[in-house]
């Protein structure tokens, strides 16, 4: 692989991209056609896949189509159409090439006289994109057997009015509120549980939240509507009305509404890539553009958080980010503490070595026929990455690696003598009913807001790592068990990659292949039985029946 060759490829294909059709013809019209495309396509489920592909053409063709109000050609919706296929292509392999510019050792490119092929070559990019989809696939299929019923809001709309004040759409939006509220917790919401005190810039997290949760309901809503009558989300909203229906919703006053959906709209003032936002505002249109499912299926909070975080990094480091660490550092204990496990939040080591961090989680599993098997949790709680550039940031000093050598020298710390004793003390400390004789096994695990290890496939070898969400269902599904928790770790990390397809598109008459992660169905944890049915204590009773002891565990 030559960089001079990636680099003449990538002027290339930004040549090809810049000429396209579509930045010729009237910005408005583009726009309000391809969001409609994409809303037709959302509104199949067998065409989630086009929708996504109409979705990232229209982020890259975006900063251009938001100044332009000017054109040279008439709107011809089938170029359109093929402008965005390439422009979708050309997002994934900007990403690549993202990739390969800053970690080399990502992809493998191949070139020969009119072909590149583009491969992955680090296991753990694919693996992260799997498992992150696979973790949102449990979540949302957890939050419907909850009790979310789309059939009978469904029942409620077909064949009535969209809009008014019916007795059917007060019920229906009630329904779909009440969903928002589920879904909502599904997302990057630690800031939720200390929403009233916390400030951004320009009205409280608590009122954003009410935004949003108004939002995705009115998303749900439109979307429900339009599967009940078999026609098309809603996406077009007269930006005076919205406001208006907006301010009667939530309760808040008009300009607390227009500082939050400015921090949510993509505009022509805006630096930030457009994938940060969830609707659009062109100067020339009369309203706001949003399509049901961006609004659904895409991460707000953590948008939000990232736009507020680039607008005065200051402010969000000093206001924002010690919340959302403790926050995070909360969430992770209450999980193990729902399962029974014991846990010490923010265990200090400076009285052992001034140069140790803390240990920001200690998870204590009292196991009867061995003693106790201690969990040293390092925790990230980064906000999200959507794109390379984001997920990049693990490689930068101060980053993921970070952890791996805090890790260290947790673990160094505690192998000491006043280590072990400092944890033997915390660790009987925290058993209502301490084991005098046994072991303690202790095990490092970094758990992170998102990324399961992707750029660090050599360190995680030694070190696990896990995001919350694929951790919070194992914990889940163990009913208490550790040692299901950690062969459900081992499992991951040790499956097989994801069934890798094949992308080809031209750039200026050179053949380009490259992979993507294809879809696949999603990896359950299986329920365990365990604490709940009282097999452990079987166990343990069979276990020193037996002759077994804690000194002597593995015979």
């Amino acid at each position: 692989m030559s960089f001079d060759q990636i680099k003449s490829f990538e002027e290339s294909l930004d040549r090809e991209m810049a000429g396209r059709e579509i930045f010729k013809m009237p910005a408005p019209s583009v726009l309000r056609d391809a969001f409609g495309a994409i809303s037709m396509a959302d509104s199949q489920p067998k065409m989630h896949g086009l929708a996504n592909m109409l979705k990232r053409g229209l982020d890259v063709a975006l900063p251009s189509l938001i100044k332009s109000t000017t054109s040279t050609r008439e709107i011809d919706f089938k170029q359109i159409f093929e402008d965005l296929e390439f422009l979708s292509h050309y997002y994934l392999i900007r990403e690549y090439l993202y990739y390969s510019y800053n970690s080399p050792e990502s992809f493998s490119w191949k070139f020969d006289e009119g072909r590149i092929s583009i491969e992955f070559a680090d296991p753990s990019i694919p693996r992260q994109f799997s498992q992150g989809w696979n973790a949102i696939i449990l979540d949302t299929i957890e939050m419907h057997r909850q009790g979310v019923n789309r059939v009978e809001i469904e029942q409620l709309l077909r064949s009535r009015e969209e809009y008014g004040n019916g007795e059917h759409i007060m019920e229906a939006f009630g329904s779909t509120l009440a969903e928002a509220k589920v879904r909502a917790r599904l997302k990057f919401d630690l800031l939720d549980a200390a929403s009233a005190e916390i400030s951004l810039k320009g009205y409280s997290y608590e009122s954003f939240r009410r935004v949003y949760e108004y939002l995705l309901a009115k998303a749900l809503y439109h979307r429900y509507y339009a599967r009940a009558n078999s026609t098309w989300a809603s996406f077009q909203f007269p930006k005076d009305q919205i406001l208006e229906e907006l301010s009667v919703g939530t309760g808040l006053p008009d300009s607390e509404i227009r500082s939050i959906l400015g921090d949510l709209t993509y505009s022509p003032n805006k630096k930030l890539q457009p994938m940060y936002f969830n609707i659009v505002d062109h100067p020339a249109l009369p309203e706001l553009l949003m399509t049901a499912e961006s609004i659904i299926d895409d991460d707000m909070p953590a948008h939000l958080l990232r736009v507020q975080a680039s607008r005065d990094p200051n402010w969000f480091l000093s206001r924002v980010s010690n919340t959302l660490g403790g926050q995070f550092v909360d969430r992770l204990a209450s999980m193990f503490e729902e399962a029974g496990f014991l846990v010490q939040r923010n265990v200090q080591l400076a009285s052992i070595n001034s140069d140790a961090p803390d240990i920001d989680l200690l998870v204590i599993s009292r196991e009867e026929t061995l003693g106790y098997l201690v969990f040293a949790i390092e925790a990230k709680a980064t906000i999200p990455a959507y794109w390379a550039k984001d997920y990049l940031r693990a490689l930068n000093k101060g980053g993921l690696s970070k952890a791996f050598d805090q890790v260290a020298s947790v673990l160094e710390t505690l192998s000491s003598e006043a280590g072990i004793n400092l944890l033997t003390e915390r660790v009987l400390s925290l058993d209502p009913t301490p084991l005098s004789d046994g072991h303690i096994v202790l095990r490092p695990l970094i758990v992170t807001s998102q990324n399961s290890g992707m750029f660090f496939e050599k360190e995680s070898s030694g070190c696990t790592i896990i995001d919350y969400r694929t951790l919070g269902q194992m914990i889940k599904a163990s009913d208490g068990d550790v040692v299901y928790i950690i062969e459900m770790l081992k499992s991951i990390h040790e499956a097989p990659l994801p069934e890798i397809a094949k992308m080809s598109v031209n750039v200026e008459g050179i053949s380009v292949t490259y992979d993507v992660v294809a879809g696949s169905d999603p990896v359950f944890f299986p329920p365990h039985e365990w604490k709940s049915s009282g097999l452990d204590v079987q166990v343990a009773r069979d276990f020193f029946k037996n002759g077994g002891s804690r000194q002597n565990p593995f015979g």
